[in-house]
């Protein structure tokens, strides 16, 4: 009887087991075989490498994009569906009522320019390749072969369509933008603090630190104050949605032949972003009669993003641009659906949308109302409006939505002029772009969108009423920032300022110029440079920061008894003897973070309070450059606990952060050895579905133990105000790109290439980006007999069948 009833469990367990391993299976796409469809004119091939990444072979363009579409569908489709419906307001479609905020700010923000209106501007051999590329994704879904995502929320993608593909560049100018909380935290602030205290803690920058262009510091600014918005929380509850908790960064640098070891020009990328699993680029080659590139791509785009092809290579690092601003509109009192403007009231434009939920099997209906001026919308989300306190929004990217043309320029340039000629295109979202070509010339352009004010910087929400703070127009491509062949024979860029005398405001908050100073450094050091000393760099993990702060640390901790706190002692051992390195075994680089957190919650909490501390840190490199400008002196305003009768100074901060911070690191382990920077400072690669403690073990990877800071070469930030620290952007590709030599090149992505966890694509790339290691850049030949593969998926005319 028990045998009977042990075979049957058995039996069942192998049916489950069985059942699970095909439904598995059925959720991976198939890369290889042959199949036929009626929208291409001849043959397309899609080879994959053992790393996944599929190489695309047509017999000309329109084929080619058939081909990118279908491939990067097979790995992507969740992903590119999810930012498809972020920017058309229809997430919570799918993902319920509690997206209804993130589908709001989306609909407000994007309401400036419409989908439709940008598709119909772009030029008819653009839009032929994104038709195509939509077939393409749209030949996959037919399949029903889906990823699994759509099988656990229950529902089908909808057919993809070409301003859907538009939509993914209005999404990355949102997410590469670092306008939309800082104007109106600075607002906030300067409203209980005055102009002059708020600026103190939104410095333009570190004095002559950092310039791209390298000249002296211009402080001509005027900024205004105004009135107050409720418009952070929205924001910031759709950052936390995608895991974009900070602007993104990147740092890009190219020498010349004559500072290069290979006799060529060696160009470094690698974007900082979110990290994410998968991760927001896709590996892919594209290979047609006319030209052979490969890089990394967007989900949703059929074309190299950043990469090189047989002629050229290019790079981009964010411009941190102020390419937004905000207005405080006047409402009619007696009509709240007009506002003033120079004299007369205007009617707003109204558009209503609804949304649709599903509750208890009861579909559910809401209105929405989005107000529109001249400039862009309301972005306050009341209807109706029931206060003078409305704000509207100007974007660049209303005005400056075609770089898909300037992309696909740079995918078949020849060389260095066609690449110029592309950044004629690529406005929004504002990249500096570096790029060399296989006849040694090397460059650099800021291919951005720079609105002209006059008489005001951006920093803060202007009046609208009396129309005296509108663009003029924007900056001509001749008059943008740009360098060819130096005379020093490199260029860098890190989201760094480009030069204090350039006539138009650009930015109003850079990002640390650390990682700048350090690949200047670097590259100043030494004549020649080989590819080894290029990745050497890419991997640096020195913090000039800490080199910078930590005397100043040292100093002020002299006077301090520690004769009963023997791990104080030691940590203070430590920093003494520090090399400044954050590598994953360094005491001293956790000892000094810690104490660093400490130090801004203690200089800035006590007058901000904590409504205004949380939305000030979250850009984190705005007070720590505040900070760093106040430590150079032993009192500030700044240091003074304005609720106690004595005043403090730096030395009382820093004494008071060593101490707390001996406390934490004590709570976390009274073993110093535990104290390792990697053993604090861990890396875990969250999906969407992740955030469920169940789900998480499917689709997650992580923790592991990483180096690098907020600041070093090799970027790995991380909220200071959270121990032990969790690592949540940074290097989101690396490239080492050789033009002349292009078979020498080198790339790695932090995760893989597909986004279906049960593919072996999924996570493969993760132990050799763990490890600083890379893996071959080539631009493949099918025809050559070197040429290897391992899966192979042939796309015929149906014709052909």
């Amino acid at each position: 009887m028990f045998k009977i009833f042990f075979r049957l469990v058995f039996l069942l367990l192998i049916v489950i087991l069985s059942a699970v391993f095909i439904f598995i299976q059925f959720t991976l796409p198939n890369y290889e075989g042959k199949i036929y469809s009626d929208r291409i004119r001849d043959t397309i091939t899609i080879y994959r490498d053992k790393f996944g990444m599929p190489i695309v072979k047509a017999e000309n363009e329109t084929d080619l994009a058939f081909g990118i579409g279908y491939a990067m569908a097979q790995d992507r489709l969740f992903q590119m569906d999810l930012i498809r419906r972020a920017v058309q307001g229809r997430l919570s479609e799918v993902l319920g009522s509690a997206l209804i905020p993130t589908d709001k700010f989306f609909l407000t923000i994007t309401s400036g320019k419409s989908l439709n209106e940008m598709w119909e501007a772009y030029p008819e051999d653009i839009k032929s390749l994104i038709k195509s590329f939509s077939d393409g994704v749209n030949h996959f879904i037919k399949e029903n072969r889906l990823p699994i995502e759509f099988t656990l929320l229950g529902y089908k993608p909808e057919l993809w369509t070409p301003t859907d593909s538009v939509a993914v560049f209005y999404y990355m100018s949102f997410d590469l933008n670092t306008g939309y909380d800082v104007e109106i935290v600075h607002y906030l602030i300067a409203k209980q603090f005055g102009l002059e205290r708020a600026k103190e803690l939104f410095p333009d920058y570190l004095p002559q630190k950092g310039e791209i262009l390298e000249v002296t510091k211009n402080q001509n600014k005027k900024t205004t104050n105004e009135t107050i918005l409720t418009f952070l929380e929205w924001f910031y509850q759709t950052r936390e949605f995608f895991g974009d908790h900070e602007i993104g960064a990147s740092n890009n640098w190219v020498i010349s032949p004559s500072k290069s070891e290979t006799g060529t020009p060696i160009l470094a990328s690698d974007m900082h972003l979110a990290f994410r699993i998968p991760g927001i680029w896709y590996e892919a080659q594209l290979i047609t009669p006319e030209y052979n590139v490969s890089g990394v791509l967007l989900p949703g785009i059929p074309f190299v993003i950043v990469g090189a092809n047989e002629n050229v290579a290019w790079a981009y690092t964010n411009v941190m641009a102020d390419d937004i601003d905000f207005y405080i509109e006047q409402v009619n009192p007696n009509n709240p659906q007009q506002y003033l403007f120079r004299g007369q009231y205007r009617d707003f434009a109204i558009e209503k949308k609804i949304f649709k939920t599903t509750k208890d099997g009861q579909t559910q209906e809401e209105e929405f109302f989005i107000y529109k001026t001249h400039r862009g919308p309301i972005i306050n989300f009341i209807y109706p409006i029931q206060t003078e306190e409305v704000f509207s929004m100007r974007w660049t990217a209303y005005d400056h939505f075609l770089s898909a043309i300037g992309i696909y320029i740079a995918n078949k340039a020849k060389n260095i002029d066609d690449l110029e000629k592309a950044t004629e295109f690529f406005r929004t979202p504002g990249q500096n772009w570096v790029y060399a070509d296989k006849d040694g010339n090397i460059g650099f352009t800021a291919a951005v969108g720079i609105p002209i004010r006059i008489g005001f910087s951006g920093l803060l929400p202007m009046p609208g009423w009396n129309g005296q703070y509108e663009w003029i127009g924007y900056v001509p491509s001749n008059q943008l920032p740009r360098l060819r062949n130096p005379a020093k024979g490199w260029i860098a860029t890190a989201n760094n300022k480009h030069s204090s005398k350039y006539p138009y405001v650009i930015s109003n908050y850079y990002h640390h110029a650390d990682r700048y100073e350090r690949i200047k450094q670097v590259l100043n050091s030494k004549e020649k440079f080989s590819i080894d000393d290029i990745k050497n760099l890419q991997i640096d993990s020195k913090a000039l920061i800490a080199e910078e702060l930590t005397p100043i640390f040292l100093k002020d901790l002299e006077t301090l008894d520690l004769s009963q706190n023997p791990l104080a002692k030691q940590a203070i051992e430590s920093l003494k003897n520090w090399n400044y390195e954050t590598n994953k075994e360094s005491i001293a680089s956790s000892v000094f973070h810690v104490m660093l957190s400490k130090m801004v919650y203690n200089t800035f909490f006590p007058h901000l309070g904590e409504k205004l501390y949380k939305y000030y840190i979250k850009k984190q490199f705005i007070p720590i450059t505040a900070l760093r400008i106040f430590l150079k002196n032993e009192t500030s305003f700044w240091f003074d606990h304005p609720q106690t009768p004595q005043t403090e100074t730096r030395k009382d901060v820093i004494q008071k952060s060593f101490l707390e911070a001996i406390e934490t690191l004590k709570a976390y382990s009274e073993n110093i050895q535990e104290w390792k920077w990697g053993k604090v400072h861990m890396l875990e690669y969250q999906h969407p579905f992740g955030r469920n403690p169940l789900m998480a073990k499917i689709f997650n990877r992580g923790p592991y133990e990483t180096q690098g800071s907020f600041s070093t070469v090799s970027m790995m930030d991380f909220p200071l105000e959270k121990f032990p620290y969790k690592v949540r952007s940074g290097v989101s590709e690396r490239l080492i790109l050789l033009p002349g030599r292009i078979h020498d090149s080198l790339r790695i992505i932090p995760s893989g290439v597909s986004g279906n966890p049960f593919n072996e694509f999924y996570a493969d790339q993760i132990r050799y980006f763990l490890k600083n290691q890379y893996r071959e850049f080539k631009l493949y030949k099918p025809e050559q007999k070197e040429f290897t593969y391992e899966q192979k998926l042939v796309i015929q005319p149906i014709n052909q069948k």
